[in-house]
């Protein structure tokens, strides 16, 4: 029975013919496609002296998404958990994008960049939001943070 069904499916498959990579179609440019259609390769985010951490970027949505935020951080957290810190660090960063004030994003950026040991942007992440958000309420918990973290690099 299997033999059978095996050569319905060839005999309906039609005749084989090898294909080269040149002759297959899907290797040839599509001249219907506009420059402005075919894909670009992103860079990461550009950091600057008045945003070291690279958070604000071209890539800021237009309009704020806090579910969005919320789904980045879950991801986020996935990958800083299995200790993929870079992977962490980018959905970090897009709840980030997603929702500017989200404290509990930029702590868990900060920690990606603790544990990836990279103390001077960890303490970076902490002082961008400090100067964003100033009367934000969470003023001691972030210096203690970063006295911590300046002590850490010291030693």
């Amino acid at each position: 029975m299997v033999i059978l069904l095996t050569y319905i499916a060839f005999a309906l498959a039609g005749p084989l013919s090898p294909v080269s990579a040149k002759d297959n179609p899907k290797n040839k440019p599509d001249p219907t496609r506009s420059e402005q259609d075919k894909p670009v390769l992103l860079r990461g985010p550009e950091k600057t002296q008045s945003d070291p951490a690279g958070i604000a970027d071209a890539k800021t949505p237009k309009e704020q998404d806090p579910r969005k935020a919320e789904y980045s951080l879950e991801i986020g957290n996935y990958y800083l958990k299995r200790k993929r810190f870079d992977a962490a660090i980018d959905r970090f960063r897009e709840a980030i994008q997603y929702k500017p004030n989200y404290i509990e994003a930029y702590k868990l950026l900060s920690k990606a960049y603790e544990k990836k040991n990279d103390l001077a942007k960890a303490v970076a992440i902490y002082e961008e939001y400090l100067a964003k958000f100033p009367a934000s309420g969470v003023d001691n918990e972030l210096k203690r943070e970063i006295r911590r973290l300046q002590n850490h690099n010291d030693k």
